[in-house]
């Protein structure tokens, strides 16, 4: 047997009733969408924040690469010369050597001007080392001398160019082969002061 349960009097649904529940849902509704439009704002509003700071940094990393020449960090090539001189005892027999080549206590000449070291000096030559230090002792550019050229009253010279020094150093040590260290100060090395010269005793 089927029973109607008819409402009991005063329960049944009202227009009103539905309104104030639909009121209170919505109370309850809306401070739950304040913070989720709240938190996708912020969302919004990082992005723009990081693009900024990501493109002050490349602005920051192009200023210090544009500037670090200027501060330190560049460098350059450091020119000198090594001169070997004849020994004034060898200046009378230089007629008996005509002038196909000549010997002294430091260079041999060839006809055709070039030379290199002769004796106690056979270490100085195209392809002897050029060692520059920094002002703590420590070697930072290796070069060597060039070929050599010269004459019977001139000495046999040998050029080179040491590259990538940097710069930066209160003063710079230069060595050719063994022969002992030069001290320059780096106005001095920049300028292509380093010369030196053996022999001509």
């Amino acid at each position: 047997m089927t029973t109607n349960a008819e409402p009991l009097p005063g329960t049944e649904p009202t227009e009103n009733s539905a309104h104030a529940t639909t009121s209170a849902a919505s109370v309850v509704a809306s401070p739950l969408n304040r913070r989720v439009r709240f938190a996708n704002a912020v969302r919004r509003d990082r992005r723009p924040l990081a693009a900024g700071f990501v493109a002050g940094l490349l602005v920051l990393g192009a200023i210090w690469a544009g500037t670090a020449g200027l501060v330190g960090g560049g460098s350059f090539d450091l020119k000198g010369s090594m001169t070997l001189l004849q020994s004034s005892s060898y200046g009378s027999s230089y007629s008996s050597y005509g002038s196909s080549s000549y010997s002294s206590s430091a260079y041999y000449l060839s006809g055709d001007g070039s030379c290199q070291g002769n004796g106690g000096y056979s270490d100085i030559g195209p392809g002897t080392a050029v060692n520059v230090y920094d002002s703590s002792g420590a070697i930072v550019a290796v070069g060597e001398l060039g070929a050599g050229r010269g004459s019977y009253s001139a000495g046999c010279a040998f050029s080179f160019s040491v590259p990538d020094v940097p710069t930066g150093e209160r003063f710079y040590q230069v060595e050719v082969s063994h022969r002992g260290k030069m001290n320059l100060t780096e106005d001095e090395a920049q300028a292509g002061s380093a010369a030196f010269s053996l022999g001509g005793n």
